[in-house]
């Protein structure tokens, strides 16, 4: 008897362990879409996207996840697999996600909003402040044009100096009514400190630096305690959200000393070389940067770029977007040994994040190669160019030359002789610091309107070999002539069917990807369990799924 009562006691031991079978959102073939990933993702959609829970997000949700193990499981995956860009995108993604939880766990989590904080927030999302301000890009100039105003210079004179932008230079540096959450969170922080008529000493933001004048506040007349209360929670939200990149900012100081770090500018320089002519030698050691006493050579730098996904490496043009990329990724690689150091890459969300992450991965290759796959019939693409005929049109394009100089009263003065009958093209050779087009006598050849940028249209509309300026492009004077002028003309299809395909591929692309997921569906048995998708329970205001 008792032996037959351990038997019996053992059993129910195992099936207390044994795991209740998962709900099943949908089946796709052979494999299932469990409810517990499906509401983890639904929940993250619904945190993302800010959307509220209904029944079409819902099933949209459960189709999406069936599309994507209908790619994974019954198609063939063998070229984006094999593909170099696809796997180092991945291993990318996945040390973002490592860094992510870094971040949340050491910086984010740590920030708080008192109650002070909080209500002074609500007080300033019931203000609207008319601002001005003076933008420069670095602190020197910055503390020039302060030194101005305190002399008593005109604040919009002084903004006829300070901005290339037609409309704040015409208007002042007037930016209108802002509201709480419009700017840079400085800017706004000083914006809202301001009374009518006061201006502050320059401030930084993510741009550069600005000082800013107030010239008007509006304030709602009454605010009561209820709409308080009412607002709190998302009003903390967005303060707890202003503190995070000078959280990250004052967490990163606390580890990276800025004094210790140190670039070689003969290293820089070959490293752009090296970018811009693939069979050219590498000279691997050639200091390029250094952080206290370690330094990093060419070899080294170059082979840790060549982690970047295609898209940030091609963001790399010049010596201080490469200075900034050595920088964050040498200080990418250090925190995450220091993630790794602390198993957080171990830890479970970290795991499905880094899933997700693939996921996307995968899905962004595999659907650009199944729309440049596709073969678009050429009665389509004839259809499509007859339909936007007007816009496959050759651009405007324009010959323009330039005396580029460093300041307004040169300009004036060369302009003064130029007006007096002196050739553009000797006083180019002569004056302009542009050089490469100064051995041309300031000819910038036959190009594309598009290159002029905002000076395009006055370009296009000035008279013909007229002297034209100074004006101030950046933080020079040029003098402008405009020497030819061909408009824009119709071209045909035989000539433009590549760009007809890739116009014609971008604009349907879902259609193109949703007829090779209906070929899918009709080899794969899918079924959806739409009895629970429509009546599980959310709990009001969802969060990450965590």
């Amino acid at each position: 008897m008792l032996k037959r009562g351990r038997v019996f006691l053992m059993a129910l031991a195992l099936l207390a362990c044994e795991r209740a079978p998962e709900k099943i959102v949908a089946r796709v073939g052979s494999h299932e879409v469990g409810f517990d990933a499906y509401l983890r993702r639904y929940k993250e959609y619904l945190f993302n996207s800010a959307m509220k829970d209904n029944l079409v997000t819902r099933k949209q949700v459960a189709q999406n996840m069936v599309h994507e193990y209908l790619l994974k499981y019954y198609d063939d995956n063998r070229s984006v697999e094999a593909n170099p860009a696809y796997q180092k995108e991945v291993r990318w993604a996945e040390n973002q996600m490592i860094l992510g939880y870094l971040k949340d766990s050491e910086i984010y989590a740590r920030i708080t909003a008192d109650e002070q904080e909080v209500r002074r927030a609500f007080y300033r999302s019931n203000v609207r402040v008319a601002a001005r301000h003076l933008y420069a890009p670095t602190k020197e100039k910055a503390d020039a044009l302060y030194r101005a105003l305190q002399n008593g210079a005109d604040f919009e004179a002084l903004a006829r100096e300070a901005f290339t932008d037609s409309t704040l230079k015409n208007n002042g540096g007037y930016l209108g009514y802002i509201r709480w959450g419009d700017m840079d969170p400085a800017f706004e922080d000083t914006a809202y400190s301001l009374q009518p008529g006061q201006y502050s000493r320059p401030v930084k933001t993510a741009q550069g630096y600005s000082i800013i004048k107030v010239e008007d506040r509006k304030a709602v007349p009454v605010i009561t305690e209820n709409q308080y209360l009412n607002a709190r929670k998302g009003i903390e939200r967005i303060v707890r959200i202003n503190k995070m990149k000078p959280a990250e900012q004052a967490f990163l100081k606390q580890r990276f000393d800025e004094v210790q770090w140190h670039f070689y500018q003969d290293g820089l320089e070959a490293l752009i070389r090296l970018s811009a002519k693939t069979n050219m030698e590498r000279p691997d050691d050639i200091p390029v940067a250094a952080y206290g006493e370690t330094t990093f050579n060419l070899g080294d730098v170059a082979r840790k770029l060549e982690q970047l996904p295609d898209n940030l490496k091609a963001s790399i043009v010049d010596i201080p977007t490469l200075k900034a990329a050595v920088k964050g990724l040498l200080i990418q690689e250090r925190l995450l040994r220091e993630a790794r150091d602390k198993g957080y890459d171990e830890e479970d969300i970290v795991r499905r994040k880094m899933t997700n992450a693939r996921t996307n991965v995968y899905l962004k290759f595999k659907f650009r190669e199944i729309v440049a796959r596709y073969q678009t019939p050429d009665s389509l693409l004839r259809a499509y160019y007859q339909k936007h005929i007007d816009d496959f049109r050759s651009p405007r394009r324009m010959a323009v030359s330039e005396i580029v100089t460093d300041g307004l009263e040169k300009a004036l003065d060369i302009k003064e002789r130029l007006l007096a009958g002196a050739s553009f093209e000797d006083m180019a050779r002569r004056y302009s610091l542009r050089t490469w087009s100064a051995r041309r006598g300031g000819d910038m050849g036959l190009s594309d309107w598009e290159r002029y940028g905002l000076l395009k249209e006055k370009l296009w509309q000035a008279p013909l070999n007229r002297v034209l300026g100074p004006w101030e492009v950046q933080k020079f004077h040029v003098l402008f002539k405009v020497t030819r002028r061909v408009a824009s003309a119709r071209q045909p299809f035989e000539a433009l069917r590549d760009e007809v395909e890739a116009r014609y591929k971008k604009e349907y692309e879902w259609k193109i990807i949703f007829t090779y997921l209906n070929d899918l569906y009709k080899k794969t048995t899918v079924t959806y369990n739409t009895g629970l998708i429509k009546s599980f329970v959310l709990k009001e205001n969802p969060d990450r799924g965590r």
